[in-house]
């Protein structure tokens, strides 16, 4: 996401389709961050991703990928080493979806190469396909 997108971009629906892991309320997009009805916020990650777990429940000071990793991982992905997944995925959408897909909800995909790869190769099959997730925002 570049500085000029928010949340409530076109390609986004209107409504969040995540809860807050700490109340269970729906979490609403509101600039660079989700946050609900009882002020709990979480921000979307410069890379684009947003962490839903509770501070509290991280079980290290640095939970998840370091950046090196997360490069390492980009890096393997754009080389098309797994297209061929990419390919089938877009398969089974497109036979799953026999009339109009409105929402693709990519977690726990790293960054959302998937969800990114899946929106351009759909485009043109389905209209209006809301993507979220990783890299979605």
């Amino acid at each position: 996401m570049n500085k000029t997108t928010s949340p409530d971009d076109k390609m986004h629906p209107k409504s969040s389709l995540y809860l807050c892991p700490i109340c269970k309320q729906h979490l609403e997009p509101v600039q660079r961050s989700f946050k609900c009805v009882n002020n709990h916020l979480f921000d979307i990650a410069k890379e684009g991703y947003i962490n839903l777990l509770p501070v509290n429940k991280k079980r290290s000071k640095a939970p998840g990928d370091s950046k090196a990793m997360l490069l390492a991982r980009r890096d393997f992905l754009t080389a098309g080493y797994y297209q061929c997944l990419v390919k089938a995925l877009e398969e089974t959408l497109k036979a799953q979806c026999k009339h109009d897909l409105t929402t693709v909800l990519d977690l726990g995909c790293g960054e959302g190469f998937y969800g990114r790869e899946l929106q351009q190769l759909l485009a043109d099959r389905f209209n209006h396909v809301g993507f979220w997730g990783g890299g979605h925002f």
